[in-house]
Order: C-alpha cells, then structure tokens, then sequence
C-alpha cells in the first residue's frame, strides 16, 4: 500500500522531468504490483508464508454452471424485458 501509494504521488516531487514523473505515476503500481509478485515466489522470500490465493488450472464458474445461458432456458416475458 505505502510503496504504491508514494508512486503515485511521485507527480508532485522535484525528481525528473514531468513527462518522466508522469509515466512513473501511470505505470508505478503496476510495476509495483509485478515485483511484488515476482518477490513472493522467490524461494527466500517463502519462510514469511505470506498467504496466496488458490487459482484454478482452467475457466470455471461456480458450482459447475455453463458459462453460456441457453436463451430458450429463459422465460418470452424475461427475454423481451432485457
């Protein structure tokens, strides 16, 4: 948060040109983002044990619903209300 947060306002400081501080502005928590990322599968960095979400292998919705709705599934009235 803090890390991103001074990307962000690094439009504000002295350092740089503008067109430079801008593109820190724009594309810093992004950056920031991915290094982070990037840190947490570092082997030394994996003795913290900083929790991480599970990702599937593959596009799932829950409960094993379709991903696409059978338009004759829904209701005349429903269809004619969208």
């Amino acid at each position: 948060f803090w890390s991103t947060m001074g990307v962000t306002s690094f439009d504000r400081s002295k350092f740089f040109s503008p067109k430079v501080r801008q593109v820190v502005k724009n594309f810093g928590p992004v950056t920031i983002f991915i290094l982070l990322t990037l840190l947490n599968h570092h082997p030394w960095f994996a003795k913290f044990g900083i929790p991480t979400l599970s990702v599937p292998d593959g596009f799932q919705l829950a409960g094993g619903r379709g991903f696409l709705v059978a338009l004759n599934a829904i209701s005349v009235k429903t269809r004619l209300l969208c």
